[in-house]
């Protein structure tokens, strides 16, 4: 077999580079990896709590998630519309009527699913929930066309975290303890250091796409600052946590934290070659995949 010279092998690293992205780019922009996170998380939130969801809570937090995010890049794509810097903004634009159409379905599922499925008390607070999505939606609308600055990084993580943990808390029946309070704040911290590591990252093109986010409205150095402050602080939780009574697996819990936080790190002081490739944008999604290695521990 003859050996590929420099240029050849150059045009066949890109090639296979190119056919690796695209389905992970269609991955990002359909939000399917912002799913996958929300139901790892969900499934380390029923071993750590000790309890047993019904199987129907499962496609439920997958469809409401999917309908979340969704809808948000259905504004952000009409905000910009197709002169937009970012693909999936460009996609739920150009494909708005289809997203559209599947976020209905999604929704009327996720609230048929919900009333035939779940006890009032879970209900009850799916409809406290839904209807702070709408006020953050609506706020979202509001502010984007009036340029107004809202903190959107520490929004969505509260309600991402809420969203997953507020039906395995009900089902759990007894008051929280401090392990699992440190917990819920951990997961917050990791959700909005994400969120800041993603508009750090997407900066400039949001400023093209006159987009508010804490980076274009305080500057990449405020950014970072506050990303490493967050992760400092998230750090020493989870580090903590290790010292807790290991009572159903908890040490184990605070271990995966922990080891999120590092990686979340190691992202952060990434090189800067790294950090602009659509991989990295990947392995930040992804980050919340992690904790479904919970399996293997608790």
């Amino acid at each position: 077999m003859r050996k590929m010279n420099k240029q050849e092998y150059t045009v066949f690293r890109n090639i296979r580079y190119l056919q690796i992205m695209r389905p992970m780019k269609w991955f990002h922009a359909l939000s399917l990896d912002v799913v996958i996170g929300a139901l790892a998380v969900g499934l380390f939130a029923s071993r750590v709590l000790q309890v047993s969801p019904p199987w129907c809570w499962w496609t439920v937090l997958a469809a409401s998630v999917w309908s979340v995010y969704t809808a948000d890049h259905l504004l952000d794509g009409n905000n910009t519309g197709t002169a937009s810097q970012m693909f999936r903004h460009q996609l739920h634009y150009r494909k708005r009527h289809v997203f559209l159409f599947f976020l209905i379905l999604s929704a009327i599922y996720a609230i048929t699913s919900s009333m035939f499925c779940f006890k009032w008390s879970v209900i009850f607070g799916g409809l406290a929930l839904g209807g702070l999505v709408l006020f953050y939606l609506l706020f979202v609308f509001v502010a984007r066309k009036n340029q107004i600055y809202f903190q959107k990084e520490l929004f969505v993580s509260l309600i991402y975290v809420l969203g997953i943990w507020f039906a395995p808390l009900i089902w759990h029946g007894v008051k929280p303890g401090f392990a699992i309070l440190m917990i819920l704040i951990i997961f917050f911290l990791f959700g909005w250091a994400d969120g800041l590591l993603i508009a750090s990252l997407d900066r400039q093109r949001d400023r093209d796409d006159h987009q508010q986010s804490f980076a274009t409205f305080y500057g990449q150095l405020k950014t970072h600052r506050l990303i490493i402050f967050i992760l400092a602080l998230s750090g020493v939780l989870s580090f903590g946590g290790l010292f807790f009574q290991n009572v159903n697996g908890i040490r184990a819990a605070f271990a995966l934290l922990f080891f999120m936080d590092l990686v979340l790190l190691l992202l952060f002081i990434a090189p800067v070659r790294f950090s602009k490739s659509n991989f990295y944008r990947f392995f930040l999604e992804a980050i919340f995949w992690l904790p479904a290695g919970v399996i293997f521990w608790i």
